[in-house]
């Protein structure tokens, strides 16, 4: 094969790694992100459902309880304000004055000894008296911060139990 043959071979080589990679970066450079990720925000705890009630109720227990009706499985909190609402530590900005929060756990026995745990967090924003509260944007921490401490509740609850 000659010199030449071998420059122009190589020139093609090129082309085409150009051709691909443009293709490639455009393809890709295209995609968007969704933004929208899945907030973990319930899970199945083994246990009877007082105790787990009696969990709930203690990782709770720096929340004011506007509702507690362990008949139908909930548990809701008062609107906190502003300044008072758990902050993800990511954050670096502040509630402002007219940002509300409240949670709301619902509890479901399931079968084969189990509950499942839902935690939802309001996050609104009140503009002013007129308008409906918007509702803000929530990343999830809190609500897993929660069925965090209903499963430390609970397994401190069955340490001791076992050691007794």
């Amino acid at each position: 094969m000659s010199s030449s043959n071998i420059l122009t071979l190589l020139k093609r080589i090129q082309i085409h790694f150009f051709i691909f990679g443009l293709i490639y970066l455009v393809s890709v450079g295209c995609v968007t992100i969704n933004q929208n990720h899945k907030i973990m925000n319930e899970t199945v705890f083994r246990g009877s459902m007082d105790h787990v009630w009696m969990a709930a109720e203690k990782a709770l227990a720096n929340y004011p309880i506007s509702e507690s009706n362990r008949d139908s499985g909930v548990l809701k909190t008062d609107f906190l304000r502003g300044s008072q609402c758990w902050q993800s530590p990511t954050k670096t900005d502040k509630y402002s004055a007219g940002v509300r929060c409240s949670l709301s756990l619902q509890l479901i026995k399931m079968p084969h000894n189990g509950v499942r745990v839902r935690v939802n967090k309001s996050l609104q924003l009140i503009r002013d008296f007129i308008s409906e509260p918007e509702n803000i944007p929530n990343d999830g921490m809190e609500e897993m911060s929660i069925l965090y401490r209903i499963d430390r509740e609970l397994t401190i609850e069955k340490e001791i139990s076992t050691n007794n």
